[in-house]
């Protein structure tokens, strides 16, 4: 299992949200990811919930890799605590933990595979 947590031990800051808060909305322009560090967030897409997230995953990792608009929305389950990563931070991260690159791309990677079954599974 995943767990980019460990990159944030002791965050500089803290994004909190209550359930049902959400944190984007697909569409949205998006400049930062979130590490997961307490709770659990839905991921919607179309007003479908597409996956979850809990403590030690990554929403909004797509909007570090591409200059493009949110593809889902992220929706608080359960109160949460997120670790906020804008683009600076994530090259910091990416040069000195190269290993923080290569769990992003398992992050995506689990993703895609998950988003694969579901379309299989439908198709």
């Amino acid at each position: 299992m995943l767990d980019v947590a460990k990159y944030f031990r002791n965050p500089a800051n803290v994004v909190e949200l209550a359930a049902g808060e959400r944190l984007f909305s697909q569409g949205d322009v998006g400049e930062t990811m979130y590490a997961v560090l307490e709770g659990t967030l839905d991921i919607i897409i179309d007003d479908t919930v597409v996956d979850q997230a809990s403590a030690g995953r990554l929403v909004g990792e797509m909007a570090i890799i591409e200059s493009a608009p949110r593809s889902a929305t992220v929706v608080a389950v359960t109160p949460c605590q997120l670790a906020p990563v804008d683009r600076r931070h994530f090259l910091f991260l990416v040069h000195e933990t190269p290993t923080f690159a290569v769990d992003v791309m398992r992050e995506m990677a689990e993703r895609l595979r998950h988003a694969h079954g579901d379309i299989t599974q439908f198709g």
